[in-house]
């Protein structure tokens, strides 16, 4: 099926490759960095005692809304990095469908954006 792997090159170079003349990469990047305006705004206005009284439900529905914004990107990130060009060196065929995920999620920046959204996310599930 060519249309999935076509998919995923074009969201590749859209996550990966900001091109200011391309509508997808603009797009996902001012998604990213809205949310992460929201989120600062957010915080700024829950350290206000005041504020985090009145609207503790509010900030409690933007830092779960962000966190799942960001764990869709980074599964994203993770399903198209098999669509990254071979690094200098490398053989071809180097990046297969299990190894590229695996090296990709072992990167320190991914390891840096897991350990961001994660924390809030993992007692969700729990029960009080």
């Amino acid at each position: 099926m060519t249309l999935v792997p076509s998919a995923r090159k074009r969201l590749y170079y859209a996550l990966e490759h900001y091109d200011r003349d391309d509508p997808a990469s603009v797009i996902i990047s001012s998604l990213v960095v809205g949310v992460i305006a929201i989120n600062l705004v957010a915080i700024i206005l829950e350290s206000i005692p005041a504020y985090a009284a009145a609207y503790g439900d509010t900030f409690f529905v933007i830092e779960l809304a962000s966190c799942i914004f960001f764990l869709a990107e980074y599964l994203l990130r993770i399903w198209v990095c098999v669509e990254a060009p071979p690094e200098r060196g490398a053989a071809p065929g180097h990046q297969t469908p299990l190894v590229a995920p695996l090296q990709h999620v072992t990167k320190p920046m991914s390891i840096l954006d897991l350990l961001a959204f994660l924390p809030p996310l993992l007692p969700m599930p729990l029960p009080a």
